[in-house]
């Protein structure tokens, strides 16, 4: 892999939209298990081989939990 793709902003910012458009997909599928609305329930990570700059949007790994 080349070094530069991992030093540039657009590497990383591809990877946040990744990131967001794979939640909401799965968020818009709801439950696997009953069908129910999935609610919001993040929770931390810890960004390792991140650059400065992004490792507070690396911060939060989204993830979802329903009722039932």
């Amino acid at each position: 892999m080349c070094h530069a793709l991992l030093e540039s902003p657009t590497f990383f910012a591809l990877l946040l939209d990744i990131d967001e458009e794979l939640a909401e997909a799965a968020r818009a599928g709801g439950c696997p298990a009953c069908g129910g609305v999935l609610h919001l329930a993040d929770y931390p990570r810890k960004p390792r081989g991140c650059p400065v700059p992004w490792r507070e949007a690396f911060s939060r790994r989204r993830s979802f939990c329903c009722r039932g």
